[in-house]
């Protein structure tokens, strides 16, 4: 009889259809400023089907997809097809964040769905739960605890249903659900409300009758139930149920266990006694963990979480903060998508309470995550950076380095002169610290620019005010001018002192850890050694960069390929030398590296000349100078690295004696 009620009222409330459930969920994207296009990759649909679902064109959504919007928006189902709450900016949360009340009812429907084999019916339950008020509320939950209670009695195969249970055993069952199943014991006789001798005796019963282990771990018992017990919310009132979880959180604080997923559980506790302050350090503290172990996705997770409690008390810039970390971990996890939605999220966050600066300081650092990944992206968080900026602001001048330094990596490199024209404009207004490093900064990125554009002595000039102010750059930076000065001087054929300051370039990229700039150093070391006539050691220096090289860096492994051509020419083997430069000539080929193919070309052709073979040396020869003349590059530059790779005249009578 009261099965049937309950049917009745689910026809009779069933109206709330589909349309409820788009103009939700495009309300939401509205409010976070999240595109259909990013809702549908995320969920696994094609974007124009999504946008014919919540336009109204297309009515069939399975509960799978309907799960996953859901899931993605981080609200609970029942607000999804509620017509009577509207669904505000404080919904970006997740479910956990509702009432304890609200939170044991949805157990309840679940569990009544499961027994009652209506899961086609589920859609209609969460458009009751949505609706209903707070005292209707408890009232279908009195029910359905009830109603389930009669299911338990009447099921032979329910375990527990089949017991004979007191209502201090049911009650001692439901408070273990409560704290997890895995809870200590010292947990579970906390909030147990019993002395010590009867929670043993309960304890004991519940273990006689098999509803109840006793499992022995590191330093403490803990209880497990054999099934779950959830008609919770028929034992206690909702704020008899806030008491139990505060309760538990004080007992987890002074009974603890180890590692992020307790810190997560307990916060999880205190949000649920409604002690959301406390919940969010326990957050922050798990998701520190979690990035310590590696667990990129559990740590976002923790800190998205904890975001979302900053937003419900109202702290915009902590919100943020907590977004932006978030953004980290997804960007670790190499989760860029996920990435790029955070950073969005902590940037509106920012801008929406008036954070102009943390807004500005959000736009380098996430201009800063995406660089190793995606040069486009990073540019464009750094222009949005330089747009809420100004000229006054300390933070202008750092957001045009990192622009320039970017346009750099992009090959743009008009576009980064254009930045750095910017930067010294905004240091004529500043001073301090903070401009020295700058302006450090501006030395190095203009030497990387005049070095591309072959500029030798202006590219010197700025790499050796680099050096000179070293205490304003990262050792990284300074070994980057090393390394450019090094090569500067190898061009003008000055190999003692590319020697040393490559030698110097490669000792600091090792000590860093910077393995495919260590590689180069060592590959411009063979090129060195090659031109002082040392063969031996620039064979040992090859050998030494092929066996840490990377799969991709083809550039390096053409030179490899080209120092050893060299290495057998010298000594008579043309036909090997001949090979090797054919493969130095697909490896520059593969990764575009214009310049160094046509220096290949060019000293193939002298290989086939050597080998009397006129054809292959003129359709070399054509194929560097074509290269050069597409560009408008001087050719005199070509036939300067090409003389390099033969050792210089009072080398060459040296040989190998100082190898």
């Amino acid at each position: 009889m009261k099965s049937r009620c309950l049917f009745a009222f689910i026809r009779e409330t069933s109206m709330a259809s589909i349309e409820v459930f788009a103009n939700n969920v495009k309300r939401l994207l509205a409010q976070r400023n999240m595109r259909i296009k990013d809702l549908a990759a995320r969920v696994g649909l094609s974007e124009s089907y999504l946008s014919l679902v919540l336009n109204g064109t297309r009515r069939n959504l399975s509960d799978e997809y309907k799960d996953r919007i859901a899931s993605v928006l981080n609200v609970p189902m029942s607000l999804l097809y509620s017509e009577h709450q509207p669904v505000s900016s404080a919904d970006d949360s997740s479910p956990i964040f509702t009432s304890a009340s609200r939170h044991e009812l949805k157990e309840l429907v679940e569990l009544f769905i499961t027994k009652a084999n209506l899961r086609h019916k589920r859609n209609a339950f969460y458009v009751v739960l949505g609706s209903l008020s707070d005292r209707d509320a408890q009232s279908v939950k009195y029910f359905l605890s009830q109603l389930l209670e009669e299911f338990t009695r009447e099921d032979s195969t329910s375990q527990y249903g089949t017991l004979d249970l007191s209502y201090q055993e049911t009650r001692l069952l439901a408070l273990i659900s409560i704290s997890g199943n895995n809870a200590r014991t010292e947990w579970i006789r906390a909030i147990s409300d019993l002395s010590d001798d009867d929670f043993d005796k309960t304890t004991q019963s519940l273990r006689d009758k098999g509803a109840l282990s006793v499992v022995e771990d590191v330093g403490c018992v803990r209880l497990r139930a054999k099934t779950p017990f959830a008609p919770i919310s028929s034992l206690f009132s909702e704020e008899k149920l806030r008491q139990i979880y505060l309760n538990l959180a004080r007992a987890m604080e002074l009974y603890p266990d180890e590692g992020p997923f307790f810190l997560r559980s307990l916060a999880e506790t205190l949000v649920k006694a409604m002690h959301d302050k406390e919940a969010v350090t326990y957050y922050e503290k798990a998701a520190i963990g979690f990035a310590a172990e590696n667990l990129w996705e559990e740590a976002g997770r923790s800190w998205h979480a904890a975001a979302v409690i900053h937003g419900l008390l109202g702290n915009a810039k902590e919100k943020g903060r907590c977004l932006l970390e978030a953004a980290r971990m997804a960007v670790s996890g190499n989760n860029l998508q996920a990435a790029l939605d955070l950073s969005e999220n902590a940037s509106t966050a920012f801008k929406a309470a008036g954070l102009v600066k943390h807004h500005e300081s959000a736009c380098n650092q996430i201009g800063a995550m995406f660089a190793p990944h995606d040069l486009d992206t990073a540019v464009s968080w750094y222009k949005k950076g330089l747009q809420a900026s100004s000229l006054e602001s300390d933070l202008y001048g750092p957001l045009l380095i990192n622009l320039a330094t970017a346009n750099i990596q992009r090959g743009k490199l008009g576009e980064a002169e254009n930045a750095l024209d910017e930067v010294q404009r905004w240091a004529g207004r500043h001073e301090g610290p903070e401009v020295e490093r700058v302006m450090s900064h501006w030395s190095l990125l203009m030497g990387l620019i005049e070095y591309e554009r072959r500029n030798w002595t202006k590219a010197r000039d700025h790499f050796l005010r680099c050096i000179e102010r070293g205490d304003d750059l990262t050792p990284a930076d300074i070994a980057t001018a090393w390394h450019n000065l090094g090569m500067i001087m190898y061009r003008n054929d000055d190999m003692a002192g590319a020697r040393k300051h490559l030698t110097s370039a490669k000792d600091m990229h090792k000590s860093l850890g910077r393995t495919s700039t260590w590689v180069s150093c060592l590959v411009e070391l063979a090129r060195v050694a090659l031109r002082e006539g040392k063969t031996s050691e620039a064979q040992r220096l090859t050998d030494e960069a092929m066996t840490h090289m990377d799969e991709n860096a083809n550039r390096e492994r053409g030179w490899v390929y080209l120092v050893r051509g060299c290495i057998h020419r010298s000594a008579g083997r043309l036909p090997e030398a001949a090979e090797l430069g054919r493969q130095a000539i697909d490896c520059f080929q593969r990764e575009g590296a214009q310049r160094d193919l046509a220096c290949a070309a060019l000293w193939l052709s002298h290989v086939f000349r050597d080998m009397g073979n006129s054809q292959e040396e003129s359709l070399m020869e054509r194929r560097a100078f074509q290269i050069y003349e597409k560009q408008h590059w001087d050719i005199r530059e070509l036939h300067r690295e090409c003389s390099l790779l033969s050792p210089a005249r009072t080398a060459s009578k040296r040989g190998d004696e100082g190898s």
